[in-house]
């Protein structure tokens, strides 16, 4: 399928419907059409992240580790946090990393923060894997009787 489209913002408006849609064709696109996904993520990386979103994990991983870190991390911090998590998961480690470091907060930030580095903060902790709490440590309490 051929989008001839000029506009960036009317090819996302075409690959968000077809993703939607019809997801491996959206897929089969932009996986051939390089180009296109890159002038997308640099116009509107919420469009790219409502793009990924309705790909599978696997494909949306392959598209952003196409980018440089800098277009994936921007891409990311548009993403549903858990979306955002599942894609990270799905990549390969060494990439992963280095897009959560450009998202992780570092030390220069001045104390207010900036809140797509906070966002990053989050789908660190998300990547890695969770511990769950056993019974022992989860033990109601039981309130105390008033006082007469």
């Amino acid at each position: 399928m051929k989008l001839r489209l000029l506009r960036p913002r009317d090819l996302a408006l075409a690959l968000r419907r077809m993703a939607r849609r019809r997801p491996d064709e959206a897929e089969e696109y932009l996986d051939t059409h390089p180009e296109h996904w890159a002038s997308l993520v640099e116009a509107d990386p919420h469009d790219a992240a409502d793009i990924l979103e309705s790909l599978g994990d696997e494909a949306a991983a392959d598209l952003i580790s196409g980018l440089d870190t800098g277009a994936a991390a921007d891409v990311l911090e548009e993403m549903h946090e858990e979306a955002a998590a599942d894609i990270l998961e799905e990549m390969q480690h060494g990439a992963a990393a280095d897009i959560l470091e450009e998202l992780a907060p570092d030390e220069a930030a001045d104390s207010s923060g900036n809140s797509s580095r906070r966002r990053g903060a989050r789908f660190s902790r998300r990547s890695r894997p969770r511990r769950r709490a056993t019974s022992s440590s989860c033990s109601p309490t039981r309130p105390t009787p008033p006082a007469a």
